[in-house]
């Protein structure tokens, strides 16, 4: 017993001797950022989908022996914020997105940080306009796409989303089934007007979208593919639109 007495002093004096007892020396995250996603063509928001693996923002931060990719999230207007980082040196380089990967480095101070990035999409769509056809209880979508860059893509496919919640988009869907909401290989010169529609008595739309009196949400997808390009097919929006439960008016989705 003496001896275990004696054992168990000397192994506290190890023990506080070690670093096991020294605080970590890790500053916290001292900075936030948050920015817009601008096409290079026209000075407009590049929208995206919900934030999935399918619309993030990927960055890295530069100065590590091991620099690892971080997702930051978008939302569906084209816009983000993040605000637990560090300052420092990171580099822009998304591989998930709806627009073609450029390199763009920035730099981060401690604080409260606005930075843009300039991009260029696979798809635009072009002056979409929203209505309700009362006569054959249709919402309609018109509207002109054109590629980001022709030179790499050769085909465009559209669609008109429609939802019971604003992250309305090519994964959350009601109406994908019903037919007139799709039009594929599209005219994309920029004037030519596409139309779809979604019939609201319709027995193909999903989770009963038109069965109840609710907010119905909008918007038109547009997937444009070219040899190696844009293989995973992800999808450029057109800005959230809120139809009324009545169907008489069609407003904007803001408040991101």
């Amino acid at each position: 017993m003496k001896k275990l007495l004696y054992i168990i002093p000397c192994m506290v004096i190890m023990l506080t001797s070690c670093d096991w007892f020294v605080l970590d020396n890790q500053s916290d995250y001292d900075a936030s950022i948050y920015g817009s996603i601008f096409d290079s063509g026209t000075g407009a928001l590049v929208p995206n989908e919900l934030p999935t693996n399918y619309s993030s923002i990927t960055v890295y931060e530069l100065g590590w022996d091991a620099e690892v990719a971080q997702s930051w999230n978008m939302k569906p207007n084209g816009t983000y914020r993040n605000n637990l980082i560090f300052s420092g040196d990171y580099k822009f380089y998304p591989v998930l997105s709806n627009y073609y990967p450029e390199e763009q480095n920035f730099t981060v101070v401690p604080g409260e940080n606005k930075i843009d990035f300039t991009v260029t999409p696979y798809a635009r769509i072009v002056n979409p306009e929203f209505s309700y056809d009362a006569a054959n209880e249709r919402i309609v979508a018109t509207f002109s796409v054109e590629h980001g860059d022709p030179t790499r893509t050769s085909r465009i496919d559209t669609r008109l989303c429609v939802f019971p919640d604003r992250f309305v988009g090519q994964q959350f869907n009601s109406c994908k089934n019903v037919p007139g909401s799709a039009a594929n290989n599209v005219v994309a010169d920029g004037t030519t007007r596409i139309t779809v529609y979604v019939d609201t008595n319709s027995p193909l739309a999903e989770n009963d979208q038109f069965k109840y009196t609710r907010t119905h949400y909008i918007r038109v997808a547009a997937v444009a593919t070219g040899p190696g390009v844009n293989t995973s097919k992800r999808a450029n929006f057109s800005q959230v639109y809120a139809l009324s439960s009545d169907f008489s008016t069609i407003t904007e989705v803001t408040d991101w």
